[in-house]
């Protein structure tokens, strides 16, 4: 149910099927005669009802419909989604109508409103609307916040707009409706009730209200009523605020708390006909409350009792099953069932929706929440003793007395005699394996310290080899470097052998020279003698001796360089074995070309053919490469 009103002596009452009318008071059928039939040409849904001028409006999914005293339908606006109606207090003649897509202007002409126009510059869905003393219209969305309008001079376009939400002030932005309470607008959220303050031009809870209504969370509308009652719609119940006559305010619970469950979500509405009639949509139907009902005159006592308590745990079974059990007698319960379910009931006849309240002194704290169930578990309750009360709550707040009744809940069986007998054996077995155990325990450490022993043993053991070892190889490090020292000691020796041959020959080929000169000018038997010892000095320049020496000298600290060269490379000549011998010794090119007796030139050119014999790649060093061989 979305919509309610009472016009012509009839109740229209607006859903999602379409508007249904019934006359007013409904009498009682008890032929099975359906009160409500459908008004024609209203299928869908219906979202609001306005009166005007004798003239009854409808805000339908389909557009705007009027309807006459005699249930005459005529479509007057086809633009979809009518929400709401809001005429315009200081032009009376204009009416502002809420729509799927903004605000939309109705004019009055011959006492009946017709559509106008859109009004521009505003295209939110608007559902709820109100209008302050400064002519600002604020509007409910369902999910973005607040909107704050304002009109120009006539009316058809908004001049600004301003939203509020979570950033402004409000706890969130979504399911906040507002309301116009006396002048003061008001807007409800799930936190409260909110005011505008102009000053900082934000939102701020509505403290005073708040405080009078107690638990303000859950208030989805509020309307006055012509004696400046305010009736308040919870998401749980119906509340109504009045102003005493000593001018106090105070708040009264009214039996329809009992529907709370059953309201629209989101579309909870709420129709005040006057203090005494009040009207409320639910899913499944209308509620009509009469206020004028005086449940003092039929005021019941409440009572309450504990009907059953039964344990939950792996066997479930009734500990005990009817309505005797309170007071001092008591209750004992064993411990292996120490985890139980208490049902209460309240036999009171008219008393509205009865909740439950449950305390376990000395189990809880305080009094559980109120619930509609009338069943509560306990579980693992400690062995001792203990108070279950009960106490029951009607639709109109009243609070019974509490029911006791007094629980013990025995001891655990590892407490009893028997258990400490078995304790005993227990600590007896213990004491004489713990014995067993420290004397295999001290086996195993007289076993661990032998072990250890003989690990050390092996370790020294290890550790004297080690050092046999190093001593091994600092003698074996001190023959090598030994017999480097008289490698490099004979390298030297064959190098100066070698510089030797190099001066010699030196001095061979100047004297040679000198005597070539000398013998062009003497004598041709002094000539004859001259040439002669030429002929001696090319024979020793070519010192084949010098060289097969050198050469055994050269092998006995090389390890055989020679002979393996003639091996790997047969093919190289006496000469080039020669240059691969003064290369290894790392001999200059200078002093290879005096030992040779040929020019640095041809050193290089010999360089180049023994490089090209062995088949070294241009960017090995021909040196490096004889070192290493």
């Amino acid at each position: 149910m979305y919509a309610t009103k009472i016009f012509d002596g009839k109740i229209f009452v607006g859903t999602n099927q379409g508007l249904y009318v019934a006359s007013w008071p409904i009498g009682v059928f008890v032929d099975g005669t359906k009160p409500f039939r459908m008004v024609p040409l209203t299928k869908g849904q219906v979202w609001s009802l306005f009166e005007s001028d004798g003239k009854l409006y409808c805000g339908h999914n389909f557009g705007t419909f009027i309807i006459d005293k005699g249930l005459n339908v005529r479509l007057i606006s086809p633009e979809e989604g009518s929400w709401m109606f809001l005429p315009i207090r200081s032009v009376p003649d204009l009416m502002i109508v809420g729509k799927y897509k903004g605000l939309h202007l109705y004019s009055k002409a011959n006492g009946e409103w017709r559509y106008l126009k859109k009004i521009a510059g505003f295209n939110e869905s608007s559902r709820l609307l109100v209008e302050d003393d400064n002519e600002s219209i604020w509007m409910a969305h369902g999910y973005k916040g607040i909107f704050k309008l304002m009109l120009n001079q006539s009316k058809d376009s908004i001049r600004f707009s301003t939203l509020y939400d979570n950033t402004r002030g409000f706890p969130g932005k979504f399911a906040i409706n507002v309301e116009k309470i006396g002048n003061q607008v008001v807007f409800l959220t799930s936190q409260g009730v909110y005011r505008y303050n102009s000053l900082t031009d934000n939102m701020e809870p509505y403290q005073e209200l708040n405080q009078i209504i107690g638990d303000a969370t859950g208030v989805r509308r509020m309307v006055e009523d012509e004696k400046g009652n305010i009736w308040i719609l919870k998401s749980n119940g119906l509340l109504k605020l009045v102003r005493e006559a000593d001018g106090a305010k105070r708040v009264y619970q009214t039996p329809v708390s009992r529907f709370g469950a059953n309201l629209v979500a989101s579309f909870e509405n709420i129709y005040v006909y006057n203090h005494s009639n009040i009207f409320i949509g639910t899913e499944n139907g209308l509620v009509y409350y009469n206020s004028l009902y005086n449940p003092e005159l039929q005021k019941n006592e409440l009572y309450c009792a504990v009907k059953s308590i039964s344990s939950t745990g792996k066997h479930e079974s009734v500990i005990f099953n009817d309505y005797a059990v309170t007071g001092n007698g008591g209750l004992y319960i064993p411990f292996n069932q120490n985890s139980i379910r208490v049902t209460a009931a309240a036999p009171v006849y008219n008393a509205g929706e009865i909740t439950f309240s449950f305390l376990l002194k000395g189990y809880d704290n305080d009094w559980s929440p109120w619930q509609r169930d009338n069943a509560k578990d306990f579980s693992q309750i400690p062995y001792g003793e203990y108070n279950l009360m009960v106490r029951v709550r009607d639709a109109m707040g009243r609070i019974s007395e509490p029911t006791v009744v007094h629980i013990q809940v025995g001891l655990p069986w590892y407490f009893t005699w028997y258990a400490f007998i078995l304790y005993l054996v227990l600590l007896v077995a213990a004491f004489y394996t713990l014995r067993i155990l420290v004397r295999r325990k001290v086996q195993r450490a007289t076993a661990r310290v032998k072990e250890q022993k003989n690990l050390e043993l092996k370790v020294k053991e290890e550790e004297h080899k080690r050092q046999v070892l190093e001593a091994e190889r600092e003698i074996i490090r001190l023959k090598t470097e030994n017999l480097q020292v008289q490698i490099e000691h004979k390298n030297r020796e064959l190098a100066a052998t070698a510089m030797q041959i190099a001066h010699k020959n030196d001095f061979l080929n100047r004297l040679r020279l000198r005597l070539e000169v000398i013998a062009k000018s003497i004598n041709p038997v002094s000539q004859k003698e001259v040439l002669d010892l030429i002929r001696n000095i090319d024979n020793d320049l070519k010192m084949d001796k010098e060289w097969q020496r050198f050469e055994h000298h050269f092998d006995e600290v090389h390890s055989g360089f020679i002979k393996k060269l003639k091996e790997m490379y047969p093919e190289l000549t006496p000469s080039e074995l020669r240059l691969c011998a003064y290369l290894r010794l790392n001999m200059t090119t200078k002093d290879i070309a005096q030992i040779l007796n040929i020019s640095v030139r041809g050193v290089e050119i010999s360089r180049y053919r023994l490089r090209k014999k062995l088949k070294i790649e241009s960017d090995t060093n021909l040196v490096d490469f004889m070192l290493n061989l």
